[in-house]
């Protein structure tokens, strides 16, 4: 008999089944069982529960599972954010459990006057469920008698449980109440006037005084003056009672002044409350509250924490979206959090829960100027969310244009003849943003570099409409050949591969050993020849096959590889190639795998830049035809059957020779007398041969009016649908000519992103595997992560994030990241940066366009400082002006005086 290992998740749904029906042997033995460790007594319960085991127990008046549960550590405090944040002493007063209310005031570390999110405390919800049960009167009398409950505490609404006490329950109960000292007056004179028998019941000395939750409320309420009249110190870092400290409700409620009083009086500004998890610091950025985000900040004891997985950009973006209200102040705070990112140590490329980093937020508002900010601080702009969502999808193509003019940096030298210009890559790093959230090295101890995929922003860029004329902009050119000089080699390596894999399986076809002792006919053949080409076939055969492994098993997701239809054709030629190998020698074979083979070697072509443009001519117009010619799909079916209707032959076999003399179908019969309208499928193939213009009609008869199906024929598919498809064919090549740079750029971008992908093993998300950081999650392995390092620029080629080439005399260049600043390279030449080894042919157009991006951007800068000069300008002739007026009319008053 199998046995089968209970997990601690089953052990967890076991520990509330009996809880459920009650079973108490079975919940102490399981408590008491060795895998108690597995169980999570504190654990919440999903739908339908969304309770402890503990706030079941109490809801239900389970009195023995309570004291079982308070005996194993269970946490007599944990609120259920699902029900209004009430903790287990809340159910327990809600439905009259009075035995298990006092085994909890009973227990040490239970907090009797706990609140809930609506600021209720467990005598609020005994004073509401007066006349619902038989126990609610007594369960509210006890709470009432006990010293650490507060009888004068009013919830959200503003309400005291001794208001929604009065009425429902006896006197002799308010007459215990009575005896509190604590009692606010206004709930004992209604109290009395209710119960005016109870009158000589107050005591002499009582007087309630101005207690901490007293003073939120007057806070709460906008009651500032209240507030700072009777505030005292004491108060500042309380908890108890109030949902959230004094210095979470002042930044909620934009209170500058108070906020100062409090920090003054030793505040702590990262206290957060029992029902609000957000430290102050967010509060003040998610109300958009500059001046107190500054005050914060001031006292350096800020620490930024994710909360929920969000930064302080995130809430600053999702208060913006939430409030629209004082935008400038949003937009100031934003502003300043990204000046004082370091000190305030927020990753800026960081997602939340569903992966949304704050660019994603910030490319949804309909002002962008949160986007650019973002952009300029080096935001990058391929992070995929849980949804397979990026910022390239929302981000409006200007701004992204502007962040990539904004990349490019020139700084002048001594000598004018000489600059450097700088290409800063940060847009595209897609690094962590904390180094906390990286592995450390387990011999340095020091925080991993990790690497990750490159490519996916410029594949996204180029497949998009709205970008793809942004994949000619410098800085994305200087990185996609920065990328293909990485792996340029691998794809030059595996196409030479390729075609000495074609040139011997052409060999092996077309040479007499395909035909010697296998087709019954004798020939004379080489027989060591034959053994050399066929041995080195199986070994390039064998390569071939593991190629297609590897890449099958690196894949992301194993049902994508079959998406690709490339892929199909490499199964085709391995599945014929095997075939031929094992001895089959069919001519239909052989045929089908040289075209397989040849057109492969067509396609591999396609990684070469001059040669792109014609692969994605094949490529294009081939796809348009099959789109086109499915369309008119039945009409080449209806002259089929058109056609074998008129010219088949319906005689017998026996005297079918003379029917065809006495028809004259001499259009039915073709060489060596094959009828193509014997049967359907030679129909179809007749009919397709005639479109290209091979009718053979010399001799054809039209008897029953057969000339106006041909007529038709001549003119609807010769001249009209082949001319239409001569003319798509020429329209689609015109446009791959007149983008072909575009074309190729595309080509090399597609490339380079599917090699990166199946050595990655996928797409990263935000919420990144760790301890896979840098490594395929499909297949790890020590080859795989020098291959990783070879095609990765970050972070060791681009360690800084940007490169910086130095322009001498607008023909030289340099690359100032090596430590010879003398070596100089000619434009179009190789082009070497440091250690890294990298060659790669340095094209003058991404240089000169790099200079028109400086160049335009210095003229602007030059017009904007003309026009501030001008104002200014004028502003001193308005000056001036006035002074004149000033004069004048001291003048006309003083002539007026002395008249």
């Amino acid at each position: 008999m199998s046995k089968f290992k209970v997990t601690g998740k089953q052990n967890q749904q076991h520990l509330l089944k009996y809880l459920e029906d009650g079973d108490f042997g079975a919940f102490i033995n399981l408590l008491k069982g060795k895998d108690k460790n597995d169980i999570n007594l504190n654990h919440e319960y999903s739908d339908p529960y969304y309770k402890t085991c503990l706030a079941i127990a109490c809801q239900k008046g389970m009195v023995e599972f309570v004291e079982v549960l308070l005996a194993n550590n269970a946490d007599s405090n944990l609120i259920c954010k699902s029900y209004d944040g009430n903790a287990p002493i809340h159910f327990a007063a809600e439905n009259g459990q009075i035995h298990v209310i006092k085994r909890l005031v009973q227990h040490p570390d239970t907090n009797i006057s706990a609140i809930n999110r609506k600021g209720e405390t467990a005598l609020h919800l005994s004073a509401r469920s007066l006349g619902k049960n038989d126990k609610a009167e007594e369960c509210f009398s006890y709470l009432a008698s006990i010293p650490g409950m507060s009888a004068s505490h009013r919830s959200a609404n503003d309400r005291s449980a001794i208001s929604d006490a009065v009425g429902k329950c006896s006197g002799g109960t308010l007459q215990k109440v009575l005896q509190r000292r604590d009692l606010r007056p206004e709930d004992r004179n209604l109290i009395l006037h209710n119960h005016p028998e109870l009158k000589d019941e107050v005591p002499e000395s009582a007087e309630h005084t101005y207690a901490h939750d007293d003073a939120y409320m007057d806070l709460r309420n906008g009651n500032v003056d209240t507030f700072r009249h009777n505030f005292k110190e004491e108060f500042v870092n309380r908890t108890d009672l109030i949902q959230m400290t004094f210095l979470q409700l002042a930044c909620k409620q934009g209170l500058l002044d108070i906020v100062e009083l409090l920090l003054n009086s030793g505040a702590d500004v990262n206290k957060t409350g029992t029902h609000e998890s957000k430290p102050p610091v967010y509060i003040a950025c998610y109300y958009g509250h500059y001046d107190i985000l500054r005050c914060l900040y001031n006292t350096r004891d800020v620490k930024t924490e994710l909360i929920e997985g969000k930064t302080l950009l995130h809430e600053v973006l999702r208060g913006f979206s939430a409030k629209r209200e004082a935008r400038d102040s949003y937009r100031d705070c934003f502003n300043f959090l990204l000046q004082e990112q370091e000190t305030f140590n927020i990753p800026i490329n960081h997602g939340d829960s569903f992966g949304h980093t704050a660019l994603h937020y910030a490319v949804q508002e309909d002002n962008d100027q949160f986007a650019k900010a973002l952009l300029a601080h080096g935001a990058y702009i391929g992070s995929l969310n849980d949804f397979d969502v990026c910022p390239l999808d929302d981000i409006d193509p200007e701004t992204l244009e502007k962040a990539l003019d904004d990349c490019v940096e020139c700084t002048k030298e001594e000598n004018d003849n000489e600059y450097t210009l700088r290409f800063n890559f940060r847009i595209l790093n897609p690094a962590l943003g904390r180094d906390s959230e990286r592995p450390k090295d387990e011999e340095s101890g020091e925080w991993r570099k990790e690497m990750l995929p490159e490519m996916f922003p410029l594949y996204f860029i180029s497949q998009s409409n709205k970008f793809r004329h942004l994949l000619k902009h410098p800085v994305l050119l200087m990185f996609l050949h920065m990328k293909w000089s990485r792996i340029s080699i691998i794809f030059y390596l595996n196409m030479i591969y390729y075609i000495i894999f074609v040139v011997f399986l052409t060999s092996e076809i077309l040479s007499d050993s395909n035909m010697c002792g296998k087709c019954g006919q004798n020939f004379e053949c080489d027989e060591s020849g034959v053994r050399v080409i066929r041995a080195l076939l199986f070994f390039l055969y064998v390569v071939l096959v593991f190629r297609e492994l590897m890449q099958f098993c690196m894949s992301p997701e194993k049902s994508s590889y079959f998406y690709n239809l490339e892929n199909w054709l490499e199964i085709g030629i391995i599945t014929t190639t095997l075939l031929i190998l094992i001895g089959s020698c069919s001519k239909i074979l052989t045929a089908v795998a040289l075209l397989l083979a040849w057109t492969e070697v067509i396609l591999q072509f396609g990684c070469i830049y001059t040669l792109a443009i014609y692969n994605e001519m094949l490529k294009r117009v081939t796809v348009n035809y099959m789109k086109f010619l499915l369309w008119y799909s039945p009409l080449i079916i209806a002259f089929t059957f058109s056609f074998y209707k008129v010219y088949h032959n319906e005689a017998s076999s026996e005297d079918k020779g003379a029917n065809y003399s006495a028809r004259n179908l001499s259009a039915s019969v073709q060489d060596n007398g094959v009828d193509f309208y014997s049967n359907l499928p030679m129909s179809l193939l007749k009919t397709v041969v005639m479109m290209t213009g091979e009718f053979d009609a010399s001799g054809m008869t039209f008897d029953h009016g057969g000339y106006f199906v041909f007529l038709f024929f001549v003119f609807m598919m010769t001249i009209v649908l082949i001319n239409l498809l001569n003319g798509l064919a020429v329209s689609d090549t015109q446009a791959i000519k007149n983008d072909a740079e575009l074309v190729a750029y595309k080509s090399r971008a597609k490339l380079v992103h599917q090699f990166e992908i199946v050595a990655f093993g996928g797409p990263i998300h935000n919420r990144y595997d760790y301890e896979l950081i840098g490594q395929s999650r499909s297949l790890c392995c020590a080859w795989q992560h020098k291959l990783l390092r070879t095609i990765s620029l970050f972070p060791n080629v681009l360690a800084g994030g940007s490169l910086d080439i130095t322009v001498n005399r607008g023909t030289r260049y340099t690359n100032r990241n090596l430590k010879r600043k003398d070596v100089e390279f000619r434009p179009d030449t190789c082009f070497t940066i440091g250690k890294c080894r990298i060659g790669f042919n340095l094209d003058r157009k991404v240089i000169e366009a790099a200079k028109d991006i400086v160049d335009r951007r210095t003229k602007e800068s030059k017009h904007v400082m003309k026009r501030i000069a001008k104002i200014e300008d004028d502003v001193q002739g308005c000056k001036r002006q006035l002074e004149t007026l000033e004069k004048l009319l001291r003048q006309l008053i003083n002539i007026s005086r002395e008249k």
